[in-house]
């Protein structure tokens, strides 16, 4: 028998799930902060956390019952997002091998808090002449899934705790800060801040760029999705607000196929 909907988007049902209270109880707790505007009356800081009546957040509650972060995984693997186009939309090959040129064992690329490897390994087989080491970091739990990586080295980190590479040509983030607030997105930042080698570090971070008016509705149906976990989708003027405070400029927003990869680097 055929599969009408597909093992992707039967995964996407499966993670919706985890959300559909949330959805529910939104316009409620829009009502009850006044629409963001003033602090919900009993303290719960996002729709999600209102839904279940409990202060932990999202991925807290995920981590609390592994069978709904197995297929949470799994769904943000099957649905095909922009990672493919986001391997294709920035020139690895040259900008992390020049200036210096890249030699065999320096980290050139920190994948942080990439899954199973998927977009690091996507990296290594686009640009396979790559002069340097390619890391997939995640939370252990998550690399020791990782049963034969191919072209990386898995490695257990969590983002909320210092960088233990330091100097890595590039730091990559893809689909991280638009699940958290701005504050919570500095606190991971600057755990990779304080590990980068001015004028030769940059972070990538492949996400959305909205425009400041009339943004298309797919990404603003997923900036209300983030909304109920406390997070969002961001203009670029949200995203030099954020990354400012931080030391970091934006020196260029790469475009390929829909896919964006922000180029951050170290103001001098």
């Amino acid at each position: 028998m055929s599969d009408p909907f597909g093992l992707g988007l039967r995964y996407e049902f499966r993670r919706w799930e985890n959300l559909f209270p949330a959805s529910y109880k939104l316009p409620e707790y829009l009502q009850r902060t006044a629409y963001g505007t003033r602090p919900d009356p009993d303290g719960f800081p996002d729709a999600f956390q209102y839904s279940i009546n409990a202060k932990e957040s999202f991925f807290q509650f995920l981590k609390a019952r592994p069978e709904r972060m197995a297929t949470f995984n799994l769904a943000m693997e099957a649905i095909p997002f922009n990672a493919a186009h986001a391997v294709e939309a920035y020139p690895y090959d040259v900008e992390l091998t020049q200036n210096p040129p890249s030699k065999e064992g320096e980290v050139l690329l920190v994948d942080v808090g990439g899954g199973h490897g998927h977009f690091v390994e996507g990296v290594g087989k686009r640009f396979p002449g790559l002069k340097g080491m390619l890391v997939l970091q995640d939370l252990k739990e998550v690399v020791d899934e990782i049963k034969d990586p191919k072209g990386f080295k898995p490695m257990a980190y969590d983002f909320f705790t210092p960088q233990p590479i330091k100097g890595a040509r590039a730091y990559h983030f893809s689909r991280v800060f638009h699940d958290w607030s701005d504050e919570v997105c500095r606190q991971i930042l600057s755990n990779t801040v304080s590990a980068m080698q001015p004028g030769h570090s940059r972070i990538l971070i492949s996400e959305s760029v909205l425009p400041d008016m009339e943004p298309p509705a797919m990404p603003v149906l997923m900036d209300i999705v983030m909304m109920l976990i406390g997070g969002m989708e961001r203009s670029k003027k949200q995203w030099v607000g954020m990354l400012e405070p931080l030391g970091l400029e934006i020196v260029r927003v790469w475009k390929k196929g829909g896919a964006e990869v922000i180029e951050a680097r170290l103001r001098e």
